[in-house]
């Protein structure tokens, strides 16, 4: 082997190692190195993957019995008001809603993987909505006309219902949080309810209407 320090290098072993040696070692494991990050990259993309396609099933699973329930609750709202307007009636308006929401949703998907743009979905909701409604736009009439049949309360239904499942489940956490959650949340209500109330008043009056 020789004793030039510039042909090899003393190792913690029985034998002296060439820079050669060492060379093609830390090749060989660089290359293991590379192969085991692309495998665990390729795991972790195709985990994403089946996680966002999992997403998009809950979220059409949950619009369509949304749809259903807001469609049933409406006919029954109507029935009782002496103008029922049957769930076949406003199928148009709903299928235009379901549109709406799962474009907002892509949209809101895309801006957050390729943006730093993160906006709650309902305000590209709103948007695409108001946009719609707007005099001249291509259809806007026809989706006035139908989501005007579709009452507040019939829609508001199902996410009540959904959100008194997400209460009961997590019950034992909020009785972790005590008196002081009840407290507040008596607070926002009255407090919203006593805004929107003046806010009406004073609206209604500056109209005439009252």
């Amino acid at each position: 082997m020789g004793n030039n320090k510039d042909d090899k290098v003393n190792a913690p072993k029985d034998r002296d190692y060439t820079l050669e040696e060492l060379k093609k070692a830390t090749i060989k494991d660089s290359d293991a190195f590379q192969d085991e990050f692309e495998m665990v990259a390729e795991e972790v993309e195709l985990k994403a993957g089946v996680d966002e396609k999992e997403l998009w099933i809950v979220r059409i699973k949950v619009l369509l019995l949304s749809g259903i329930f807001a469609m049933i609750g409406n006919y029954i709202n109507t029935m009782k008001s002496g103008n029922p307007i049957s769930p076949i009636e406003i199928l148009p308006a709903m299928l235009a809603m379901f549109v709406i929401i799962i474009v907002s949703c892509f949209l809101d998907d895309f801006l957050r993987k390729n943006t730093k743009i993160s906006l709650p979905t309902i305000v590209y909701i709103s948007l695409i909505a108001m946009i719609l409604s707007i005099p001249g736009v291509p259809f806007s009439d026809a989706f006035v006309e139908g989501t005007n049949k579709i009452g507040l309360l019939p829609l508001c239904t199902p996410i009540l219902a959904y959100a008194g499942i997400a209460l009961g489940k997590d019950l034992d956490d909020f009785k972790k949080q005590g008196i002081g959650i009840v407290v507040v949340a008596c607070m926002a209500f009255v407090g919203t309810y006593v805004s929107s109330a003046i806010v009406s008043e004073v609206l209604l009056r500056l109209f005439g209407r009252v």
